[in-house]
């Protein structure tokens, strides 16, 4: 993907490493992610040749659980997601529909 015409005010905020990427959207598809069905994807960088597959940083850096729960006779499942903060970020509180 390249971003053309990214307006400055957005692109010199933007995170620029292929970790720092790599984790945001881990984090925007920790839903999608967490899903025994997701397939392995891959995000490279072509000026480096590096690569990091999203679904194994999603499995090294969030703990997943999973639990049933009745209310009034109606069956609830939920999961549970621990994200271990990187360095100088606070704690996040993610709710999965």
């Amino acid at each position: 993907m390249k971003l053309i015409g990214f307006k400055p005010q957005y692109r010199n905020k933007a995170p620029k490493s292929l970790a720092a990427i790599a984790h945001r959207v881990v984090e925007h598809c920790v839903e999608f992610l967490a899903l025994d069905v997701c397939p392995q994807m891959v995000l490279e960088d072509s000026t480096t040749e590096d690569s990091i597959n999203l679904k194994s940083l999603f499995s090294d850096h969030l703990r997943t659980k999973r639990d049933k729960f009745n209310v009034s006779g109606h069956e609830f499942s939920i999961m549970h997601v621990m994200a271990h903060p990187r360095p100088g970020e606070k704690h996040s509180i993610y709710l999965l529909r």
